[in-house]
């Protein structure tokens, strides 16, 4: 596995910014029973359709096979997402955590600050360990901070502020060069694995995936590597037309890449972990102030 942090994000920055924002919150009505009818009519409706009626060929040359899934770009809900009532467990979210960055005084050379290197070693970024003792390995960590003091106006005043990320890939075969026109820098600096249309229950394995992998709307990574997070993600292409079935808008998860949930026989906690055969915790996601990151337990046991 590559994990690097790329040096145009594990650099400083000093922020000016002159804009504002507002959002407007709306209640939307609650998702009835005859929603739910009517969605389901219309699925079957379109099976119904892909039975009888051949199938055209797309502006990009492909043509769907008898097993396409049609139903998947009307998808609006995922009744397979029980996090909001499914037991909630504990996870070693310490392990995000750690000390504020030291910044300078405002006053002083802000230039020589810039072109020092005085972040954490790469190593104790990473590997972290929990309360109980147990070490875990960062796929994904990102970390904010800044010297705006509570009440500044972030948007009109300057302040320095760091950011530092780590991305991970799994590498089929020899490491590539990771030099500034490389291949392996440019998968570093993409926007990762992600997708919206996947139902929680159906990944790591439902076809679902393998189809929108197939039709290029599902990037796991470039030729011979595997993004080692996938964001399974949520927003305004769910349920848009109606309210959440919950009063909190369903927040996107991030997971181990497919290859590594099958390998190590993972199960989806239907929270925001994964465990093992035994119930063991091996990969859970946690969010912190200024801070998220998706963490797998170091040498996690490997079923033969």
């Amino acid at each position: 596995m590559a994990t690097r942090a790329p040096t145009s994000a594990r650099s400083r920055r000093i922020a000016l910014s002159a804009a504002s924002s507002v959002t407007v919150a709306a209640e939307k009505d609650t998702l009835t029973d005859s929603a739910k009818v009517l969605l389901t009519l219309l699925h079957r409706l379109l099976g119904v359709l892909a039975d009888n009626v051949q199938p055209k060929t797309s502006y990009s040359g492909q043509k769907a096979g008898p097993g396409h899934l049609w139903s998947v770009d009307v998808r609006k809900v995922d009744l397979t997402d029980v996090r909001d009532i499914a037991p909630t467990r504990d996870y070693p979210d310490e392990v995000i955590q750690g000390p504020r960055y030291a910044f300078p005084d405002r006053r002083s050379d802000i230039k020589h600050w810039v072109q020092t290197d005085d972040f954490t070693p790469h190593g104790d970024c990473i590997i972290r360990r929990s309360n109980a003792g147990t070490e875990w390995v960062a796929l994904s960590l990102s970390a904010r901070d800044s010297d705006e003091p509570p009440g500044e106006r972030s948007w009109t005043e300057s302040h320095l502020g760091v950011d530092v990320y780590y991305t991970s890939l799994f590498v089929t075969g020899r490491l590539p060069a990771f030099g500034p026109k490389s291949q392996g820098r440019d998968a570093f600096e993409s926007q990762g694995a992600h997708w919206y249309r996947g139902y929680l229950a159906e990944y790591p394995d439902g076809p679902v995936f393998e189809q929108a992998a197939d039709e290029g709307d599902f990037y796991r990574g470039p030729k011979g590597m595997d993004f080692a997070e996938v964001g399974l993600l949520r927003g305004g292409e769910w349920e848009y037309d109606y309210s959440y079935t919950t009063p909190e808008q369903p927040e996107s998860i991030h997971v181990p890449c497919q290859d590594l949930v099958k390998r190590l026989a993972l199960a989806w906690d239907r929270q925001r972990g994964w465990v093992d055969a035994n119930g063991h915790l091996v990969a859970f996601e946690t969010r912190a102030k200024r801070r998220n990151g998706l963490f797998v337990r170091k040498r996690p046991a490997i079923p033969s």
